[in-house]
């Protein structure tokens, strides 16, 4: 989560290299992104402890959130609002995200090849092995509309591994 402020503010692209495979892409950054990006910046500004190179996903302490703070604040939101999902976790949004996205396009085999491009992975038999076991898994999570992609209407966005957000 190593996304600094600097990196995506008024921006129409993002480029990250993902840490597990060390790839590199880029993701275009929607209009209703940027205006919950430069509201959020306005606001964090007013603390007084903005800075344009502070990490976008950072703690009190001005500090990169870790995977497993991540999870930790997942896990509590998901109690928070009684959701049960076994095993919870950011890869958990990463799976449900794929699912819905082939269950909204008729299970087809186009979707599996835009997963597998988003998800980075060299083939789409990866892509399907890691969404299809998932079927019984989770409910709930139905927040994906399939009409493009990486369109999403909220401060949500994925990386390789995770669907993370900053609350301010």
């Amino acid at each position: 989560m190593n996304i600094r402020w600097i990196d995506i503010l008024g921006k129409d692209e993002i480029t990250i290299t993902e840490s597990k495979t060390g790839k590199v892409r880029s993701i275009t950054v929607n209009e209703s992104l940027k205006e919950v990006l430069k509201y959020s910046s306005t606001k964090y500004s007013l603390t007084g402890r903005f800075k344009i190179e502070n990490y976008l996903f950072a703690n009190r302490k001005d500090q990169k959130f870790t995977i497993q703070y991540a999870n930790r604040l997942l896990k509590s939101a998901l109690k928070t609002y009684g959701i049960k999902i076994q095993n919870a976790s950011t890869h958990t949004l990463r799976k449900t995200f794929g699912k819905r996205v082939w269950e909204m396009d008729g299970q087809s085999e186009r979707s599996l090849v835009y997963l597998s491009q988003i998800f980075n992975h060299s083939n789409v038999g990866i892509t399907r092995s890691e969404i299809k076991p998932c079927f019984s898994e989770f409910v709930g999570l139905s927040w994906f509309s399939l009409s493009f992609t990486y369109d999403f209407q909220g401060v949500m966005f994925v990386t390789d591994f995770h669907i993370t957000w900053r609350k301010i």
